[in-house]
């Protein structure tokens, strides 16, 4: 379980800053370079709080029906009683939870890499690294919990296509 998680935060840093492998630079591919001036850093960080702001509305809407407080062994007793229905419902409520933390940990990396060089050690980056070590560790109790589910759906002959985390 912690080497994906590791794999998958692996994942999330190298889609977020690129391979060092070079490619032909399009309108699609071009690469986040830091900005020259202050008015770049600030309209670039304006756009990655828009997309923050409407990712945490959702994550807010589904947060209601996902409880990361309660513990892997209650969630364990829980799923005994579920249904296949149940399990697939809420396995689902998790994994987009998990797509919109991801989401969200995608435009906090945009945040920190619209920070110039030189104010890479400023309060503002070490809130935003803060904030992403606070979704890391979100992303990885949601992925726990996902498993719980899956394996429990599965253990009932349920469909467990696109659940996987």
């Amino acid at each position: 379980m912690k080497s994906i998680l590791s794999v998958l935060f692996l994942a999330l840093l190298i889609m977020s800053f690129g391979c060092s492998k070079k490619e032909p630079v399009g309108p699609e591919t071009a690469p986040i370079q830091a900005p020259e001036t202050k008015a770049e850093a600030q309209s670039a960080a304006e756009a990655a709080q828009e997309t923050a702001g409407a990712v945490a509305g959702e994550i807010k809407k589904i947060a209601s029906e996902v409880d990361l407080n309660k513990s892997l062994e209650a969630i364990k007793q829980e799923v005994s009683a579920m249904t296949p229905e149940q399990l697939k419902e809420t396995a689902l409520k998790y994994k987009q939870m998990l797509t919109e933390k991801g989401t969200a940990f995608e435009a906090v990396t945009q945040k920190l890499a619209a920070i110039p060089l030189k104010d890479r050690l400023s309060p503002e980056s070490q809130a935003l690294s803060g904030e992403l070590k606070g979704l890391t560790d979100t992303i990885k109790a949601l992925t726990e919990r996902l498993a719980v589910y899956v394996s429990a759906l599965k253990a009932k002959g349920g469909d467990t296509t696109g659940l996987t985390p």
